[in-house]
């Protein structure tokens, strides 16, 4: 299941935080206002990336929220370097240390 653009739930139930990037929010939050058709156009895409395809993680840490903060897979497509290179998606400077391509 895809939820936003850097947040899915695997079908064992784990919920797993993009690693390295940030995209925009479906929701107002105490970080900022939602752009929900900016969220929901990264959500697809990200969704066109994952579905159908076996995914591999490179799981990094647990988030305060209790999710896997991990890189993802599909092959050899890392998928959060795909979504800032198509646009979907920044870097998350704060949190880009796992991720070489990244730096």
């Amino acid at each position: 299941y895809v939820y936003d653009g850097d947040t899915i739930t695997m079908q064992s139930g784990e919920k797993v935080r993009l690693a390295c990037i940030d995209t925009p929010e479906l929701r107002d939050n105490r970080h900022g206002k939602a752009d929900k058709p900016a969220a929901l156009a990264a959500r697809d895409y990200l969704r066109s990336l994952l579905y159908g395809r076996e995914v591999a993680l490179q799981r990094v840490t647990q988030d305060r929220y209790g999710r896997t903060v991990a890189r993802v897979f599909t092959g050899s497509l890392d998928v959060s370097q795909q979504m800032v290179a198509s646009g979907h998606a920044v870097i998350y400077t704060r949190y880009s240390q796992p991720c070489p391509w990244a730096q």
